[in-house]
């Protein structure tokens, strides 16, 4: 027999209704004020701050709506919306950090038990029919030390693997304004306007030449990458209104909230989005592998997001961008320096992929040591 299954056939199960007290708050618990001194415990798993406090205990608090119920262990003052759910007064065979442990294992018990057809809620008879093992009190301290520990371990790698990737992220860019923002004696003064254009004009994508056209809308460019993903034609995406044609050589720049980033280099001929501007590089002056690395350098980023600022939606206009100035170095130049950057922006998203796996196994751990907690597994 397994020496888990053997050590839990002895533990108590019980339901959490019988080991604690489940309060919510009241009505007048709904307006948190910005200078409280106390916490408050949203509908959801917003914490903001209350005048006023209606508890004074050790608690675990699950938010009473939304798509997650993943619960806080709190200890102190606090105060509650009337849709949030308090777990407190435990009984003394119960350590109050044990059950905490056990409800972020068992949290996907509440989203299925949720009601509501739009609005998720969680009613007090999920958690009072919650069932639920309990071993001594002394095995529970035992359990809920080794999972701080092994919590505590893993917070510690998933930072380290976070900070890998945000330096990757931060020496593509830092190489990219070293390489463009930094110009020599032998670069001229250019505005967008003097080594690119937009010769397009909008097409019916309905018209049977372009049916059958890639098309490429801003949420199908990855930010600050310029990766095109789920890209479908015309004819299935069912446009109706009008769009861009291009074909390479091409730099398609988005124009709506330009603090995204999106610009891509396509090496087909397609349909682009109105909110898109398809600019073709005069490629005696500017090739269209620099002009990538151009648009979606700080510097560019920065001018910008400081012509989008308007009431509404964020957007370059056509005027505004072409007239950007900057110094560009002659062809032979941004072919090294677009060369550079590529092979860097390769390596950095290698050691990003690393770090992405590195999180999302350090995820599945997490999973792994809260199973074999409640299994018998860790003793």
């Amino acid at each position: 027999m397994d020496k888990g299954a053997g050590v839990i056939s002895s533990w108590q199960q019980n339901y959490l209704g019988n080991l604690c007290e489940i309060s919510t708050g009241d009505s007048n618990a709904n307006q948190a004020v910005a200078d409280g001194a106390y916490a408050f415990f949203d509908r959801s798993k917003i914490i903001k701050r209350s005048s006023r406090f209606l508890f004074d205990c050790d608690a675990v608090i699950v938010p009473g709506e939304g798509k997650e119920f993943t619960p806080r262990l709190f200890r102190g003052k606090f105060d509650l919306h009337q849709r949030a759910y308090a777990l407190h007064s435990f009984k003394d065979s119960v350590d109050v950090e044990y059950i905490y442990w056990f409800l972020i294992y068992f949290h996907k018990y509440f989203e299925q038990v949720a009601v509501g057809a739009t609005a998720k809620s969680l009613r007090r008879r999920h958690f009072e029919q919650l069932p639920l093992p309990l071993p001594p009190r002394t095995v529970q301290q035992r359990i809920v030390a080794r999972l701080d520990a092994a919590f505590a371990a893993i917070a510690e790698a998933k930072a380290n693997a976070e900070r890998s990737y945000q330096a990757a992220d931060g020496l593509v860019n830092s190489e990219i304004d070293r390489q463009i923002a930094q110009p020599k004696s032998d670069w001229e003064a250019v505005t967008l306007e003097d080594v690119c254009e937009i010769s397009s004009s909008l097409v019916d994508p309905k018209n049977s030449e372009f049916l059958d056209l890639i098309h490429v809308g801003a949420a199908n460019i990855e930010s600050k990458t310029g990766r095109l993903f789920n890209l479908r034609s015309a004819r299935q995406e069912k446009l109706i209104s009008g769009k861009f044609c291009f074909k390479p050589p091409v730099v398609l720049y988005s124009k709506i909230r330009p603090y995204l980033v999106k610009v891509a280099v396509p090496d087909f001929e397609g349909l682009c989005s109105a909110d898109i501007y398809p600019l073709v590089p005069r490629c005696s002056e500017i090739m269209n592998d620099y002009l990538f690395w151009l648009l979606i350098s700080k510097r560019f980023t920065e001018y910008a997001i400081l012509g989008s600022s308007r009431a509404g939606m964020p957007k370059v206009n056509r005027e505004y961008l072409f007239r950007f100035g900057f110094s560009l170095p002659p062809v032979k130049e941004q072919l090294r320096i677009a060369a550079v950057l590529k092979e860097l922006s390769t390596e950095a998203d290698e050691l990003k992929s690393i770090s992405k796996r590195k999180l999302a196994s350090l995820d599945e751990l997490k999973k792994s040591i809260l199973q074999k907690a409640f299994s018998g597994g860790l003793l």
